[in-house]
């Protein structure tokens, strides 16, 4: 049998089924058949220090790292780091690193003395010579910065794919429906799924009063656009669901319609403890928002929680574009084509 010179690199841990890195592997085997399915065992010890084996050979091979969030920030970066270090040592001839949704990507600028976390991390990909960083709809584009071109960074945005995946979910009127921006620093983001959607847009003042604690309101007199209208929260990421209950508290003194919440990553993990997940989805079901998400942090959902939070699978999305990188050919025109087949936004 032939050697296959790509490879679907899946990190395996112990209490993970599933793994996405699976499900993409499976994905791309329907289109292309030149990748190998590569585990690399993430070993972890009783004094808490790790390791990471590779459980074939990647030699000469070009490798794509799935690593989706399963463990909590630090654990998560170190591992894409042992993983990427494992493959360099075993002589893959390139490494491409599909880190989904990072926690750390978020402090990428710095305020007094302050750690610049986003920056360290880019350079830590670099000096294990990572050929190139994938991520999934960053918090902010000047992410980018923090990434030199030994190592770049492409950012896959997301609103596109969500977008057509709230038309084919069938119950939300996206006649009736408005746009909002969190604050302004997802206004970019809300503006461009309002433009897809054909909404009108409006924006919350979002003031921080300490860690974990928010004030918000809507700016303006826009009663017009979210009186007896349903709203559509969208950002980039929904944590323990406490700007969702806030914003459900002051869009319901509008007289607004239903709440629902389109997000690129359902985190839910603050401390990375399965309580601390279940206090978060117990506050988002108690505000009656549905929440829509991808599964770049994957979750289990009881039948009930379904109803509540409606997930868009994106392996398919992360096959075609592997798909279409490891053909050498432009992404940004395989986005065009992909609008083309999959919906009518022009």
């Amino acid at each position: 049998m032939a050697e296959k010179p790509f490879g679907i690199v899946v990190p395996k841990y112990k209490n993970v089924k599933g793994h996405l890195g699976e499900k993409v592997y499976k994905e791309i085997s329907k289109i292309n058949d030149n990748f190998e399915l590569i585990y690399t065992n993430v070993v972890r010890f009783g004094d808490t220090s790790q390791k990471v084996v590779t459980s074939s050979s990647v030699r000469r091979k070009e490798v794509y790292i799935i690593h989706p969030y399963y463990s909590d920030g630090d654990s998560h970066n170190m591992e894409a780091l042992r993983t990427a270090d494992e493959l360099k040592r075993s002589e893959a001839e390139k490494i491409y690193l599909f880190d989904l949704y990072n926690k750390n990507f978020r402090q990428d600028k710095r305020k007094e003395r302050e750690s610049l976390d986003a920056r360290m991390i880019a350079d830590a990909y670099e000096k294990l010579k990572i050929n190139r960083v994938f991520t999934f709809d960053a918090h902010s584009d000047q992410l980018q910065l923090a990434f030199s071109g030994g190592c770049p960074l492409e950012i896959i945005y997301m609103s596109e794919e969500l977008a057509n995946f709230m038309e084919k979910i069938g119950d939300i009127d996206l006649k009736n429906c408005t746009i909002l921006s969190p604050d302004f620093g997802a206004y970019g983001r809300a503006e461009h799924m309002a433009n897809l959607l054909g909404t009108p847009l409006v924006v919350f003042r979002k003031e921080r009063l300490g860690e974990d604690k928010i004030k918000v309101d809507i700016i303006g007199d826009i009663k017009k656009y979210v009186e007896n209208r349903d709203i559509i929260i969208r950002d980039d990421v929904c944590g323990t669901g406490s700007t969702l209950e806030q914003a459900k508290d002051v869009l319901k003194k509008y007289g607004t319609g239903k709440i629902y919440a389109c997000v690129s990553h359902l985190d839910m993990c603050k401390g990375g403890r399965e309580e601390d997940i279940q206090k978060s989805k117990k506050k988002i079901r108690d505000s009656g928002i549905t929440v829509i998400s991808t599964n770049t942090v994957p979750h289990d959902f009881s039948e009930e929680e379904e109803k509540y939070f409606k997930i868009l699978d994106i392996s398919p999305f992360i096959a075609d574009i592997i798909d279409c990188h490891s053909r050498g050919e432009s992404i940004s025109k395989y986005y065009k084509e992909r609008r083309k087949k999959t919906n009518a936004f022009k």
